[in-house]
């Protein structure tokens, strides 16, 4: 029988896989990260926390985060644990309607693990953190194995109360693991956290959105409605009412997993498959964007790359790649009125509205998912 250990380039740890749909925005990073590193030839290795929550609680930081503080979410984890950690990987590729392509997974090996110290049969060169509830859990497993590096990919503000809701003051206590090395994805993640000496890239977007014809535009706006204070549905819900009220002969679509009610006259399209979101996108001239925070904004560069005149909040990330008036316009968070104006303006301007169409296919295509292969891997090998 042969004991040796397998050893991996990279080991990616995860709080869990997609309830259902497509995975999206840092998930599909991760996903895309790990379809990249293997094309570069380097080993990678899915790591999964069963019920991270219950580890969190069992190994906190605070001690008035409890079980009971936890209940809600971790119950969700549990019943969905016992469901999908046992049957595997495998059924990600026979998701019926998910136009994701799960193959890019094809030669990364899964593990779930309830504790890091269970992570025996396997070696890991570097161990990167995916989200806050699982830095915890990464730095434990470093401390035990001092030949693994150890990373925290931070790609939002995982400490701002309206993305981490009861759980933003322990998020800011992962952000003082030593042992974990941040690597970021926008510059205001990286001056906050200059003087850890953070790892920098960007990511990318899928190349199906490079492909797409932009010629047929209609007088459709387009946003996306998401849970979590931080999406800013309630905003934007409020600025569309005035629209729809100062433009009667405007359309406005939406895409996203919003749960809360809906006006009919929006056309709503709930977990839009990736084929769906190429053609609203590229129907659409004008997409807003009202999040309150954003690690780097995906949904935007697709926009952007699909002709879209585009007006987002200054939620952080976008700056990375927007300037105001030149591919994008600007407007502070939690204001409805002022992305109201913003909209009005570029409608009735119409050489404004088609120099940031114009302006923002051309960033837009900075951002491949090759580039972000690049990009990540360039990170290791400076360092």
């Amino acid at each position: 029988m042969n004991t040796e250990k397998k050893f991996y380039d990279f080991a990616f740890v995860l709080g869990g896989l997609p309830y259902i749909s497509y995975p999206t925005g840092g998930d599909n990073v991760v996903f895309q990260l790990c379809k990249g590193l293997k094309l570069k030839g380097y080993s990678v290795v899915l790591i999964v926390i069963k019920n991270p929550l219950f580890y969190l609680s069992v190994n906190k930081f605070d001690k008035k985060l409890t079980v009971n503080g936890l209940k809600n979410s971790m119950m969700k984890k549990i019943l969905f644990n016992k469901v999908f950690y046992k049957v595997g990987s495998g059924i990600m590729l026979k998701r019926v309607g998910v136009d994701y392509d799960f193959s890019i997974l094809d030669g990364v090996d899964f593990f779930f693990f309830k504790t890091p110290d269970k992570i025996k049969k396997i070696g890991i060169k570097r161990i990167i953190a995916t989200h806050w509830s699982t830095a915890k859990f990464t730095s434990d497993y470093v401390n035990e194995n001092h030949d693994t590096k150890g990373f925290y990919l931070a790609q939002h503000s995982e400490d701002d109360i309206s993305f981490s809701g009861k759980f933003y003051k322990y998020a800011a206590e992962t952000y003082n693991l030593k042992n974990l090395r941040k690597i970021v994805t926008n510059k205001g993640m990286l001056k906050r956290f200059e003087i850890d000496y953070p790892l920098l890239f960007n990511v990318g977007i899928d190349s199906i959105f490079f492909k797409k014809s932009i010629d047929d535009k209609e007088d459709t706006i387009l946003f996306p409605l998401r849970n979590g204070e931080h999406k800013g549905a309630k905003y934007i819900l409020e600025a569309v009412e005035e629209l729809h009220n100062t433009l009667p002969e405007w359309k406005f679509s939406a895409f996203g997993n919003y749960d809360g009610q809906i006006p009919k006259y929006i056309d709503f399209h709930y977990r839009a498959k990736t084929s769906d979101l190429v053609t609203l996108y590229a129907k659409s001239k004008i997409f807003v964007l009202p999040s309150l925070v954003e690690g780097f904004s995906l949904v935007v560069l697709e926009a952007m790359k699909s002709g879209c005149a585009v007006v987002s909040t200054n939620c952080g990330g976008v700056d990375e790649y927007g300037i105001d008036g030149e591919n994008i316009l600007f407007v502070p968070i939690k204001d409805s009125k002022t992305i109201t104006k913003a909209v009005l303006n570029l409608i009735k301007n119409e050489q404004l509205l088609n120099g940031l169409s114009k302006n923002g296919i051309i960033t837009a295509e900075k951002y491949s998912y090759e580039n972000m292969y690049n990009g990540f891997i360039s990170l290791f090998k400076e360092s």
